[in-house]
């Protein structure tokens, strides 16, 4: 699976870190941790809970937390969401710390 992140908003709004990841370069705990939460039919808008997640190039800002450019590239299908930080489940939020700490390096 690759995943491309990009994110937008906190406290220094005009760093925003991107890059592409693919789960086959990480360690098995990572990858793990990143397939396992960033499931496309988990993040897709009508079956999530919760108000964190629109439609791709929904864009608006964050006062406060992080906002969220997500692009899933697996097995030739393409899902894109844009999401907020504080409203995602924690597994969601981890996986996106260790992407963000992935593409920084």
């Amino acid at each position: 699976m690759k995943v491309f992140i990009q994110r937008e908003g906190g406290h220094l709004p005009n760093y925003m870190p991107k890059g592409t990841i693919d789960t086959d370069d990480l360690s098995p705990e990572e990858a793990k941790t990143i397939v396992d939460a960033l499931k496309p039919e988990t993040l897709k808008p009508e079956t999530f809970t919760g108000k964190g997640v629109r439609a791709a190039n929904n864009h608006r800002t964050v006062a406060d937390g992080y906002a969220y450019h997500v692009r899933i590239q697996q097995n030739n299908a393409v899902q894109e969401f844009d999401v907020q930080e504080n409203a995602l489940p924690p597994d969601v939020q981890d996986a996106l710390h260790l992407l963000i700490q992935k593409v920084s390096q």
